[in-house]
Parts: C-alpha cells; sequence; structure tokens
C-alpha cells in the first residue's frame, strides 16, 4: 500500500477514532472531522471544516470539495454502516468499516493494474465499526460516468475501444477472482486513459466458478439492453475480449452468450421489469 499514517483522536465526548491517511494529504485532517461521523445523515456536510469547501455534492453520501493549500480537490464520502445480521452482532465490533475495505481495496486493486482514483484517507470509529457511518477520502477524478455515456452516439472507433476497454476491465477481475457486488454503468468513470472503478466497499473475493462472475455480465447486460446503439455485434466483441485468453474462444464467446441472455431475462422477470415479449438472441450480450 506504501507509506501512510495513523490518523487517532478522541471527540469531545470521549468517543475514540482512527484511520489511515496519506503523507500527501496529511493537511487535510484534523479533530474536527469526527464531527462528520457524528452529524445526522441529511446535515453531515454542513459540519465540513473550512479548508474542505464544497465544489458539488455529487450523491446524499459523497461530496466533491477543494483542499485549500494543496490545490486539490477531493472526494469526501460518508459511508453508511452496514447492515449487521442477528447472528454476526457479536463479530462486528472487531471486522472493519466500509470505508476501510474501500481504502483497502483501491489500493488492492492499483496493485492488480485496475484503476480506481487514488485513495487518500478513511476514519472509523474504534470499538463500532460497523454500527455507524465512516469516512472515506478520495482523489476526485474529473470524467463522466459510463451512465451518462451510454445515450451518446458514440463514433464508431469511440465505441469500439469503450467497449474492448470495460470488457478488458472486467476480465481482469474476474482473472484475480474479484467481485464487484454493485457493479453497475454508475460505479465506472470514463476518463481518456482509463476506466475507473467507484464504490470499493462492494469488493470481495469470490471462489472458482462462473456464477459469481455471471452476476456482473448480467448486470451490465442489463443497463444496456434497451438501448439500439449497443448492437448484437457490439455484445459479441465485448465477450470476444472478455474471453481473450480463454480456450476454445468462440464457442465458449457462443455459450456465455446464450447463459447471458437467459439469466438476464430471469432476472428481469424476477424484478418484474421484463418490458419486450421474449429476449431475442441478438438482444443480449
Amino acid at each position: 500500500m506504501g507509506y501512510q499514517a495513523p490518523i487517532t483522536f478522541t471527540d469531545e465526548r470521549g468517543r475514540a477514532y482512527r484511520g489511515l491517511v496519506r503523507p500527501d494529504a496529511r493537511a487535510l485532517f484534523g479533530h474536527d472531522l469526527g464531527r462528520l461521523l457524528r452529524a445526522p445523515d441529511d446535515a453531515w456536510i454542513d459540519e465540513l471544516p473550512v479548508h474542505l469547501a464544497p465544489v458539488g455534492r455529487l450523491s446524499d453520501n459523497a461530496v466533491r470539495v477543494h483542499a485549500e493549500g494543496l490545490d486539490l480537490d477531493v472526494v469526501v464520502k460518508r459511508v453508511p454502516p452496514d447492515r449487521v445480521r442477528w447472528y454476526a452482532w457479536p463479530f462486528s465490533f472487531t471486522s472493519m468499516s466500509r470505508a476501510r475495505r474501500a481504502f483497502e481495496w483501491s489500493h488492492r486493486l492499483r496493485a492488480y493494474g485496475v484503476t480506481t482514483p487514488r485513495p487518500l484517507a478513511y476514519i472509523e470509529r474504534r470499538r463500532a465499526p460497523r454500527h455507524g457511518p465512516s469516512l472515506y477520502v478520495s482523489e476526485f477524478i474529473e470524467a463522466p460516468t459510463l451512465e451518462r455515456l451510454r445515450d451518446r452516439d458514440l463514433e464508431a472507433t469511440d465505441k469500439r475501444r469503450l467497449i474492448e476497454r470495460l470488457a478488458a476491465l472486467l476480465a481482469a477481475m474476474h482473472d484475480r477472482r474479484l467481485l464487484h457486488a454493485d457493479f453497475h454503468v454508475g460505479n465506472l468513470l470514463v476518463a481518456p486513459d482509463a476506466l475507473y472503478v467507484l464504490d470499493l466497499e462492494s469488493m470481495r473475493p469470490f471462489g472458482f466458478g462462473s456464477r459469481v462472475a455471471m452476476k456482473n455480465l448480467v448486470r451490465l447486460n442489463r443497463d444496456f439492453l434497451d438501448l439500439g446503439l449497443v448492437t448484437r455485434t457490439d455484445r459479441m466483441r465485448f465477450l470476444d475480449r472478455y474471453l481473450r485468453h480463454q480456450a476454445d474462444r468462440r464457442r465458449r464467446r457462443r455459450a456465455l452468450f446464450e447463459s447471458v441472455r437467459r439469466r438476464t431475462e430471469e432476472k428481469l422477470l424476477e424484478r418484474g421489469e421484463r418490458f419486450v415479449p421474449r429476449l431475442k438472441v441478438g438482444s443480449g450480450i
């Protein structure tokens, strides 16, 4: 992960906080950031310290801020806690927060060559990491999401390059048995030089077999299912790049095409989102 400095402090009510921060972002942090975790869900942005000036709200849980003195825009995200099942309650006090998971997974993915915004810090409550919100800070990337780009009439060359980059990204993650449990077009930033993966608190490893990886393919297929701009040729090209290093790629590509199509239709029926009488062979990835 590289060198990181610890963050430890206690607020006025005696509650202890901990975390890690990269040295180049150390000036961003102080004891007053604990207020961001204690504030109500609808008012936490109002508790930002004066040296973190809000630039724009990205979602209910994330805000873009400008760090004075560093000439750097960062994303401050207050990550809601996990929902802890009753049987896991005794272990929830010693497990890591979602912000810490995002911080550690970001370093891990970057070491594997999967691009994510540069992680800067995380902060969590020392004794109750999964019972309260945590804080994750990362570099802001000026780029549109894939969700914003998917409805645009891209040039053929740009669309083909984007398809191949997306397939290569997903293949790199699955080859290392890594699953993004919330992989969709809103969690991908499309920059000129890379695709950036967001919301890494949803990352987890998976064992051998293709059923878990299929979830990512089906979700991606659903995101592009109703778009005439994504043709059958585009979808086959995606799978061809995704299976580039597989033996008997052509046969496997056809089988995977049919499997994704069938499971996509099943998922649509399950969610009540079916909008065509029957998905045709050319409708799925």
